[in-house]
């Protein structure tokens, strides 16, 4: 029986040193998440192709990539460069430089945000 009451301290002492674990309170309590950013979502650049794709805009119709530098875009037609995520396309002398990400080319910096889906 002393045995058994012995083990049974033993093992008491035990939970009881494990459930007394002290936590130093350092933690900061402000809560800036600005540190913490979601990544976009972007294809990588060697699995970009836009030469034969096709993309459309609600407002502003299809943006039609013909080849490997040449586009149609409407009535018109313009040159495009590509580089990684990156394709900055040339109209009537103009330059606009989109994202792409995953089935979708977003165009910033003109007079609003413009999106073409990939069809």
């Amino acid at each position: 029986m002393k045995k058994i009451t012995k083990m049974f301290a033993v093992i008491a002492a035990m939970m009881l040193a494990c459930s007394f674990v002290a936590c130093s309170d350092d933690d900061d309590d402000d809560d800036d998440t600005s540190a913490v950013t979601t990544p976009a979502v972007t294809t990588p650049a060697a699995e970009i192709k836009l030469a034969g794709t096709t993309w459309a805009s609600e407002r502003l119709g299809s943006l039609e990539f013909v080849d490997g530098s040449n586009f149609k875009f409407g009535e018109g037609s313009g040159t495009y460069k590509l580089n990684g995520s990156k394709v900055t396309v040339t109209l009537g002398g103009k330059s606009y430089t989109g994202t792409i990400s995953g089935d979708k080319i977003t165009f910033s910096g003109v007079v609003e945000t413009i999106v073409f889906t990939k069809q």
